[in-house]
């Protein structure tokens, strides 16, 4: 990748936007986004509607956690995308990033406290406030906040993967072994009493549980043309390392059945193997991104889609949630019958179904920032059709404008207990081992839960 080189300190130069280079919008990262998108919807389908005794489900749900992994490996790439080349003053960067996911995250806790609580207007507060603070509110909301973290350290993100620009090999190594031993001792050997202990009690909230997914997509857009190569020039590789990342974390889930773990405890997502599982199924992604770009054909129904999808997904994101709240309820009251794998397809058809009807809906409002991140959609008349707009979301890709990465950096990931049922949604928290009991440790439940500067990035050469 060849990027334009940019004078002066990327944290406070003052370069108007049309003076910065424009990047290319990366077609293998739509299918990544919107793949991700789809799984973690199914997700948190299976956590609210699958038995704990019904180990089947939650094999699959073992699979399907690389999606939280994957999202913060999509902000920090798109990060980094965006930034090479490229002079950024942190207060407009910090201004135009967090207002997008600040917005949305205030308007949805609201909702989702509004949705499960029921108290007085004080205790309502109290509520609120914590949920803000922890971001409990709803399951999903979580990464909104652990977003807005990173995007704070991004600066000092930036110059770190600037300043090891020759030894990335090494970055990355010492970054999953760093993962890999914090997923292992937040597991297996937690803290049980004092600060430290309350820290890793919300562990899920904190940037620095992610950070070798953040790091990781940063360097692979650091490295994107040569990446791609090696994608493109190894898929079978990669692809048997998929297969392989997946049979390990199946080994180990059922071993954590075989040891006494309940299903939803053995599928947790933040554990030792997530990390080499969550890196495999990642690159499987990019392989299946690689073989869209070759084939895709500009204008075509699957382009438009895919056009389409991924500009609505950090709506659907915010809004499914709530879509499959109402459906389990309805699901209590009039179609109790309906059970097993019958009742999860239901749900999540419907999931998706009904938050892409509500974000077509609240892109069109005035309050559309508050409830998908993104601005009002607007259109050359009030009965443009569904395929102008396509087409028009096409066109803005195809521009290779600057702002696609701004736009494509609302991602949302996954989750914290389910409050209105007092069930772990099967993506958020872990709970500590049972072998710890058997060593006579007391335990408490999970209640919830560029070359030289960022501005002179050069990229591959």
């Amino acid at each position: 990748m060849t990027a334009a080189r940019t004078a002066g300190d990327p944290l406070t130069s003052t370069g108007s936007e049309a003076e910065r280079p424009r990047r290319a919008h990366v077609y293998e990262i739509d299918v990544v986004r919107v793949l991700t998108f789809a799984c973690v919807i199914m997700v948190h389908t299976i956590a609210m509607t699958a038995s704990a005794n019904f180990a089947a489900p939650w094999a699959a749900e073992m699979l399907l956690h690389f999606t939280r992994e994957a999202f913060f490996f999509l902000t920090g790439f798109v990060l980094v995308h965006q930034s090479l080349g490229r002079a950024i003053k942190v207060g407009p960067f910090w201004k135009r990033r967090l207002t997008a996911v600040f917005v949305p995250y205030v308007t949805w806790s609201v909702i989702y406290s509004i949705i499960h609580t029921n108290a007085s207007p004080s205790a309502f507060a109290h509520y609120l406030s914590k949920a803000l603070l922890f971001g409990s509110a709803w399951y999903h909301l979580y990464f909104l906040l652990v977003s807005m973290q990173i995007y704070l350290l991004f600066p000092l993100i930036a110059k770190l993967v600037d300043r090891t620009k020759a030894h990335h090999a090494l970055l990355l190594g010492a970054a999953a072994l760093v993962q890999i031993g914090l997923m292992s001792w937040v597991r297996y050997w937690p803290p049980q009493h004092g600060w430290l202990s309350a820290v890793i009690h919300h562990d899920d909230v904190i940037a620095f549980t992610y950070e070798f997914y953040v790091l990781l997509g940063a360097v692979v857009a650091f490295h994107l043309e040569r990446t791609m190569r090696l994608v493109r020039e190894h898929r079978f590789a990669i692809s048997a390392f998929a297969v392989v990342g997946a049979a390990a974390a199946e080994v180990w889930f059922f071993a954590g059945l075989a040891r006494g773990l309940n299903s939803p405890t053995s599928a947790a997502v933040l554990q030792p193997v997530m990390v080499l599982w969550a890196s495999a199924a990642i690159a499987g992604l990019f392989v299946l991104g690689s073989i869209w770009a070759d084939r895709r054909r500009a204008g075509s129904g699957l382009d438009r889609a895919l056009a389409v999808g991924s500009d609505r997904s950090f709506g659907v994101f915010l809004a499914h949630p709530a879509v499959l709240w109402l459906y389990t309820v309805a699901h209590a009251h009039w179609f109790p019958s309906l059970h097993g794998l019958a009742y999860v397809l239901s749900a999540y058809l419907v999931a998706v179904l009904g938050a892409l009807a509500a974000t077509e809906i609240f892109r069109r409002l005035p309050v559309s920032l508050a409830l998908t991140g993104r601005g009002r959609m607007r259109t050359t008349s009030g009965s443009a059709s569904p395929r102008k707009e396509q087409h028009d979301l096409l066109t803005q890709q195809q521009r290779k404008d600057a702002r696609h990465d701004r736009d494509h950096t609302d991602l949302a990931g996954t989750p914290v207990q389910a409050a209105h049922q007092g069930r772990d949604d099967g993506d958020r928290r872990w709970t500590p081992d049972p072998l710890l009991r058997r060593r006579g440790v007391e335990l408490q439940p999970a209640d919830r839960r560029d070359q030289t500067r960022l501005g002179n990035f050069a990229g591959d050469r």
